[in-house]
């Protein structure tokens, strides 16, 4: 898997990390590019880069407690963007590749990808938007059971958005996203998933510290390769605010009333209110707090990006808390902290087996510190470590207890 500094997941020792035949091709790179910062007068709107990470998970399996083993990963990528004015528009960007190298797992070995590009658009009258295409790959962890076998998921979304209005005292929004979900291996075709999102808003904005939008989203999607494809709707009325309480603090809050209704999985309608609330708070020139509160379901969920996701079918709905604190030390030096936690509700139905078992909960800990070290103008290096836990009441079959810790290091080049 590709590092991420905000990740998760260990601590083990890194000395016995089999040697990684691209290493030594990224150091010639990282030389080569070294050496052409100073020919850049000028930031160019284009970048090419390359990574290296090793990070070591303590369950790499995410087996249950007691039955961990740990492993080495090692990711060498490649970054690549892109982000070109173009009188009112603005084309944009960016590719990056991993090829993730397990020492011990090597069945679990693959190549992991994001790539993305869209254009900002405006023209006269106040009217503008965006246009956005993503696909992403990585490898799949299914959380009702221990990762025995590699599974690829990959998600492809496509979307277009346009506004009326801009700092006036109204405006309007429309939307369109289409989304897919796919996974490589056969046991898990059933959860194959495409959706598609159509929402239109109006905002109210009398104040620059202050504005509101009432909006509706129309959500509608199945699954595709499922024995009985589930279809599903769901209709949201939308209430979201955002108030600037001073020069360094500003809560964003949203009130849904949702309701979502499926062909096949019944237990899984949702019928209630779903939300969220965020503050987010400037502390000093160096330092901020950001916390959220979020209450949804796993499909058709509230996303300013509106595309499709790989959350688990079978959960009806999701309670989570998440924190995070950036303090930057030096002109050079930043410390990030993260906490976490989710309660699940989990339905018996499984979409992927056609089972009936009893509806369960579990709940999700997390925490996470890393350091970003800016080297060079060009050159990034970092560490993070990482701790998570998932607990349940009582021995069910839709999941169960583990607990994981990672530990890695990242450098990173560009050429701008």
């Amino acid at each position: 898997m590709p590092f991420d500094r905000n990740a998760y997941p260990a601590a083990i020792t890194m000395k016995h990390v089999r040697p990684v035949p691209a290493l030594p091709s990224l150091i010639a790179l990282g030389a080569l590019l070294a050496c052409s910062v100073s020919a850049q007068a000028e930031t160019s709107p284009y970048y090419i880069g390359a990574s290296q990470s090793f990070t070591s998970d303590s369950n790499v399996r995410r087996a249950a407690t007691g039955n961990e083993s740990s492993d080495v990963i090692s990711a060498t990528g490649l970054r690549a963007g892109l982000d070109q004015p173009l009188g009112r528009q603005r084309l944009f960007a960016n590719l990056s590749v991993d090829s993730n190298r397990y020492n011990k797992t090597s069945e679990l070995n693959h190549t992991s990808y994001a790539v993305g590009a869209g254009l900002d658009w405006e023209t006269v009258e106040r009217l503008s938007g965006k246009l956005s295409l993503d696909s992403r790959q990585s490898l799949y962890r299914d959380t009702s059971q221990v990762l025995v076998r590699r599974s690829l998921v990959r998600s492809d979304t496509a979307g277009f958005e346009a506004r009326l209005g801009t700092v006036t005292l109204w405006s309007f929004d429309a939307g369109l996203s289409a989304g897919r979900v796919r996974y490589s291996d056969d046991i898990y075709r059933a959860s194959n998933l495409s959706q598609h999102t159509f929402s239109a808003g109006a905002r109210y904005q009398p104040s620059p510290d202050w504005n509101v939008r009432l909006g509706v989203r129309r959500t509608d999607g199945k699954y595709p390769d499922a024995t009985v494809q589930d279809d599903f709707s769901r209709n949201d009325f939308d209430v979201t605010t955002r108030l600037q309480l001073s020069g360094a603090s500003v809560v964003d809050a949203r009130l849904s009333r949702t309701s979502e209704k499926h062909s096949i999985a019944t237990k899984t309608d949702v019928n209630g209110f779903t939300g969220s609330l965020g503050w987010t708070w400037q502390a000093s020139g160096k330092s901020s707090l950001g916390v959220v509160l979020s209450r949804d379901s796993s499909v058709g969920s509230y996303d300013t990006t509106a595309v499709a996701s790989a959350s688990d079918a079978n959960t009806t709905l999701t309670n989570s808390l998440a924190v995070r604190g950036t303090w930057q030390a030096t002109a050079k030096i930043r410390l990030n902290a993260t906490l976490g936690y989710a309660q699940r509700t989990l339905d018996g139905n499984l979409i992927a087996t056609g089972a009936r078992i009893t509806d369960a909960k579990d709940s999700f800990r997390r925490a996470g510190l890393s350091l970003d070290y800016a080297l060079l103008r060009n050159v990034d290096l970092g560490c993070a470590l990482n701790w998570e836990e998932r607990s349940v009441q009582e021995q069910i079959t839709q999941t169960y207890a583990y607990n994981a810790k990672t530990f890695g290091c990242f450098g990173q080049i560009y050429l701008r």
